[in-house]
């Protein structure tokens, strides 16, 4: 293990793998291979392990959850969170096995992947964002635009055939052909 900064891994005994570098980095760790950069980076977290959290306060909030990697100060996932991709400062994420990339991002749901500043998967899960303030409105969407522009939402609605895909495009049925 390797400790540098005020408090870093006070708490920890019996762990391996662990590095904290910041004042109160991985104060509470008692998982395995967890990276904390940062002052406050991962600052409660108890049993989780494999994480990495790079920038102030990353991680603070997460204490179970495993296999995040959060980059950017006040990047989070919720207390058991785990696989989560997160990128950006205050980015966040409440669900599991999200990928989320962009300044203020809310991912409320899981298996949604979000890019854009103030993105959100809306509490809905294995979606697509893309854009500012790109918000899902059901699960498995693909969203573009923004809340001010709506370039478009594609939900699935059923295979028709082994030739034709029914989706709806803004709220527009369309049936796609498959192959030729």
């Amino acid at each position: 293990n390797t400790a540098v900064g005020y408090q870093a891994l006070l708490t920890t005994t019996g762990t391996q793998g662990l590095v904290a570098v910041g004042y109160k980095a991985l104060t509470l760790s008692t998982g395995a291979n967890n990276t904390a950069l940062g002052s406050n980076a991962g600052l409660i977290l108890s049993t989780g392990g494999a994480n990495t959290l790079i920038g102030q306060s990353a991680g603070s909030g997460l204490t179970t959850g495993s296999d995040n990697i959060c980059i950017g100060s006040g990047t989070n996932a919720s207390t058991s969170a785990a696989q989560n991709v997160l990128v950006g400062n205050t980015t966040t994420s409440s669900g599991s096995a999200n990928s989320a990339v962009g300044h203020s991002i809310t991912a409320s749901g899981s298996s949604n992947c979000l890019i854009g500043r103030d993105a959100s998967s809306g509490g809905f899960n294995a979606s697509i964002i893309l854009g500012r303030t790109a918000t899902a409105t059901a699960a498995n969407q693909f969203v573009v635009g923004s809340a001010s522009y709506n370039a478009g939402t594609v939900t699935t609605e059923a295979v028709v055939s082994d030739t034709t895909w029914a989706v709806r495009i803004n709220g527009v049925a369309y049936k796609i052909l498959l192959k030729a």
